[in-house]
């Protein structure tokens, strides 16, 4: 799509096959006009929440930490940082 049309495109809040077979990623990708993927950007900061009494929501139960931040890319908009 990108490349028929000529655009960049921004897509992110998908699950991508994590480091094991129980942790998947929440990954975000970049794709220029030509249809590569200059930059992936996976979700470094789990939401991980335990209120005694309250609720307990683990994303870090089924999701894995991305390895390390993603550099800004250079897009014909500017400047893309990821997260």
């Amino acid at each position: 799509m990108a490349r028929s049309n000529s655009i960049w495109l921004s897509l992110g809040g998908f699950h991508e096959k994590g480091p094991d077979d129980n942790h998947i990623y929440n990954a975000h990708i970049l794709i220029d006009s030509e249809g590569n993927i200059p930059a992936t950007y996976r979700k470094l900061h789990l939401f991980d929440v335990d209120i005694k009494g309250g609720p307990r929501l683990l994303e870090s139960g089924t999701t894995a930490r991305g390895p390390s931040l993603v550099e800004p890319v250079d897009t014909p908009v500017g400047r893309l940082g990821m997260m």
